[in-house]
């Protein structure tokens, strides 16, 4: 008979390493975990950089197989493109350009930091719809008002409505929601929890971001005129200050999307919708930067006050680490005795030799 051992106990399943620190963590340091090494923010920053290359030539070279499959002409298409003239084509693929900084942005954190990237959307590790609904009653008004008021004292726009209104408001009721929530996902989001996850200190780990997001942001919209640049670092600033406040997107990319959205559908109404985009062309004033730190303050008061009215989460639920893996110790190995063959026991009244045995036939 083969001798036959025990088999070898097998180790458990290595436990998948959370994402997220263990301890409660604001937004801008949610990277910070187990997963995080020093190098991981300068690969997203590659990852980035290659993938706005591929969305900027797909996008145009679809747009531009558009235009001469529609038998436009490609040439006068790209000059009124360069002379910031806003047609319904142009818009559309800037539109689209920048909502597709929403994969670009959640595909740099997965591949650069190893983590999943619902935990770009907020500390709850999703996009609590509740919350931007709540944002974006808040805001409204206060646009509306503001809005009001800038027209009254700066009067009308020079120039008629544009004669592609029609298809410009489509595209903007369509498209801009996206296009917000893609520069939000990129210069607040990425931004800020790939940079803030290189540093330890939590206030120099959000002042640092909120620089290079003003910076990249500002940049983003091609105007070299200070006072504009000076406007929009005011924006970036109060969404960056937003999201760390909230511990999500959702606030800063509610007072994105009533900024455009508003501003936009005003232009298309009273005239000037190519003059409401920056560019390189665009001048901007004191006054106007002034105004913009006064309703930008509002903004994030209104904010700040709904996020205490409702105990709004700003902070990560902490994050139990996994038990070592220990092997088991399987212990000495023994051979298996044979089993030695058992005999059939004689009942009563029988012969022992036919026992639990055969038995003749009877009248044999």
């Amino acid at each position: 008979m083969s001798r036959m051992t025990y088999p070898y106990a097998t180790a458990p399943p290595r436990p998948r390493i959370p994402d997220l620190p263990p301890r409660a963590t604001e937004y801008h340091q949610l990277l910070r975990g187990p997963r995080h090494r020093w190098w991981r923010p300068l690969l997203s920053v590659v990852i980035v950089v290659a993938s706005l290359l591929m969305v900027v030539i797909a996008v145009s070279g679809i747009a531009a197989a558009v235009v001469v499959g529609s038998g436009g002409d490609l040439e006068e298409w790209m000059d009124s493109a360069a002379s910031g003239r806003m047609s319904p084509s142009a818009f559309l693929s800037t539109n689209l350009m920048l909502a597709a900084l929403i994969p670009v942005s959640l595909f740099a954190i997965w591949v650069g930091h190893t983590v999943d990237p619902r935990w770009v959307q907020s500390v709850t590790g999703r996009f609590r719809w509740g919350w931007f609904a709540r944002c974006l009653a808040v805001l409204t008004p206060l646009w509306l008002a503001y809005l009001a008021v800038g027209t009254l004292v700066d009067g009308l726009p020079d120039g008629g409505r544009s004669a592609d209104w029609v298809a410009l408001l489509a595209i903007m009721l369509l498209t801009t929601p996206l296009q917000c929530a893609g520069e939000e996902l990129l210069f607040r989001g990425w931004v800020l929890q790939s940079l803030g996850s290189w540093f330890s200190h939590r206030w120099v780990a959000l002042a640092v971001p909120t620089v290079v997001s003003c910076l990249a942001f500002g940049a983003a919209h091609g105007s070299s005129d200070p006072w504009t640049f000076a406007d929009l670092a005011v924006f970036a600033v109060t969404a960056c200050l937003l999201t760390w406040r909230t511990g999500g997107l959702e606030a800063a990319i509610a007072l994105h999307v009533v900024n455009n959205m508003l501003v936009m559908a005003l232009s298309l109404a009273l005239g000037g919708f190519d003059e409401g985009f920056i560019d390189g062309d665009t001048k901007g004033s004191p006054l106007a930067v002034m105004t913009s730190v006064v309703i930008m303050a509002i903004a994030y008061a209104l904010v700040a006050w709904q996020a205490r009215r409702v105990d709004l989460q700003r902070r990560s639920t902490p994050q139990i680490p996994p038990p070592p893996v220990v092997p088991l110790d399987p212990g000495p190995v023994h051979p298996v005795p044979p089993v030695p063959p058992v005999r059939p026991v004689a009942q009563p009244g029988q012969d022992g030799g036919q026992a639990g045995g055969w038995h003749p036939p009877y009248g044999s």
